[in-house]
């Protein structure tokens, strides 16, 4: 239970270290392919974007089927989800604009930024720590 309770307790600091990765990394892609913005710019811009993001608690209600006729409770639960998919994507959608407002680009320009980001965290790292493990084993 302490375990499990600790858990829940440090997940909001876990998302929020991964975000701030992710956040850090894209001013680093932004700032090579031109972007214009200060650093106070950029994490005001990205922690705009990030204000849908409440809608992710409404994936989190509870299970209500002991308590709430079925139907009830599937309606309870999937719209739980799909206002969470429509965080997601106002989230994406917002992220997107202020990047291309804080930085002086295009859209489109903002777009290759978050992929080139993603690219480099999810595939460029792993694969360079894969190579340094190697290389300092072998």
């Amino acid at each position: 239970i302490v375990r499990l309770g600790g858990r829940w307790v440090a997940s909001p600091l876990h998302y929020a270290a991964d975000w701030m990765l992710f956040v850090l990394a894209l001013l680093v892609v932004a700032k090579s392919v031109g972007g214009k913005a200060t650093l106070s710019q950029h994490l005001g811009a990205v922690a705009l974007s990030a204000a849908p993001a409440i809608f992710f608690l409404f994936a989190y209600a509870p299970d209500m089927s002991n308590v709430l006729p079925a139907p009830t409770a599937v309606a309870i639960h999937e719209t739980g989800r799909i206002l969470a998919l429509i965080g997601v994507v106002w989230c994406g959608v917002l992220l997107l604009k202020t990047l291309s407002v804080a930085h002086g680009m295009g859209l489109w320009k903002s777009a290759g930024v978050v992929v080139l980001t993603w690219v480099a965290l999810y595939v460029v790292l792993p694969l360079a720590m894969l190579f340094a493990t190697g290389f300092l084993l072998g």
